[in-house]
């Protein structure tokens, strides 16, 4: 007797038993050999297919973001490295050449975990563009497939809209990196590897997330500047089955689906931040309006996502929540991010739904 309530204790844990979130076609994790991959190297076009260029974070971003920035003054206090390190770990550095605007430096890194098959979390900076992009033809979701590629890794067919599905009650491939912080072709398509999408309902991803992402871009395009972003997953989704919590997965019974998404944001010049989180909120279809708790008490709908928002030291503080779910916080500059206050720099331009 003993035996099957620790194993019922295991299964509600871990939750080994697993269900798909729609009737997807049913895809294997892409498996491949991995040759070496250099800690480090220029950020450049060389690799095929826009594949990650190297594994050393530091070397390829983090240390201009803990040195002098744009802005002439540190981001970040120390590197995130050390929270994405362990064996299920894949530290990937993703970049073209654009020697005017981020010489030698990656567009953006990604801390992929090989154990859920979905980013913990990404890191880049928007910048302030007077490139135009008339207009914009998404490519296709590819698999990394360079000498840097995670083994395993979800693979494209991950998280396509379902057939039969009417409007937007899907998961989909929710970016970490969003494709519309950039402002050439190259730099978009660069945005769409597996390795940075997690399954994201798309009601929220299109939804309120989405005005997360495009406050972020207007405010810079406003007031020109830059602002530094770390965007990542927490926790596992789940579903009450028999008094038991299941855990989401979307489509293998391999790709986790994440309970919460989060963004922290950094204006240097501005010395203000902010770290908003939310739930991904699968199967919510409810349009109640909530204001209470939601961030700057604006009004949302739990249908479209429902945003709260923190100081960064706030959010460091939740031990529990952190640990329990694997939230990475990251160490912001406290003076030049000005950690314990909850910055107000982006509230004009977040139009939540």
């Amino acid at each position: 007797m003993l035996r099957w309530i620790f194993l019922l204790f295991v299964i509600h844990v871990e939750g080994i038993h697993v269900i798909k979130i729609s009737n997807q076609t049913s895809a294997q994790g892409h498996k491949k050999a991995i040759g070496g991959c250099p800690a480090a190297a220029p950020a450049r076009s060389g690799i095929a297919d826009g594949d990650a260029f190297g594994n050393d974070f530091d070397a390829c971003m983090i240390n201009r973001w803990t040195g002098n920035t744009a802005a002439g003054v540190p981001v970040l206090k120390t590197s995130p490295t050390a929270s994405c390190s362990s064996k299920t770990h894949a530290r990937l550095c993703y970049g073209i050449d654009l020697p005017a605007r981020r010489p030698n430096n990656a567009q953006y890194i990604s801390c992929y975990n090989t154990a859920r098959l979905i980013p913990e979390f990404t890191a880049h900076a928007v910048t302030y563009s007077t490139t135009i992009l008339p207009a914009y033809k998404r490519p296709k979701f590819s698999e990394d497939k360079g000498p840097c590629a995670p083994n395993p890794q979800s693979v494209a067919k991950d998280c396509s809209k379902p057939p039969g599905t009417t409007g937007n009650y899907f998961c989909s491939r929710g970016h970490l990196t969003p494709s519309a912080a950039f402002d050439t072709k190259d730099e978009r398509d660069l945005t769409f590897k597996m390795t940075n999408v997690a399954p994201q309902w798309q009601e929220f991803n299109g939804g309120n997330w989405a005005a997360v992402e495009n406050a972020i871009k207007t405010y810079v395009q406003t007031k020109k500047t830059d602002l530094y972003v770390f965007t990542g997953t927490a926790g596992i989704s789940k579903y009450w089955q028999w008094g038991l919590k299941w855990t989401f997965t979307a489509p293998t019974v391999k790709t986790v689906v994440p309970n919460y998404y989060w963004k922290a944001v950094c204006d240097p010049v501005a010395k203000q931040s902010i770290f908003f989180t939310a739930q991904n909120n699968v199967n919510d279809a409810s349009k109640d309006k909530v204001d209470s708790a939601s961030c700057f008490n604006m009004k949302m709908t739990k249908e479209r996502g429902v945003i709260e928002c923190e100081s960064i030291s706030q959010a460091a503080g939740r031990y529990i929540r952190n640990w329990w779910h694997g939230f990475v916080v990251p160490d912001f500059h406290p003076v030049n991010c000005g950690t314990d206050t909850k910055g107000a720099f982006l509230q004009p331009h977040l139009k939540f739904t």
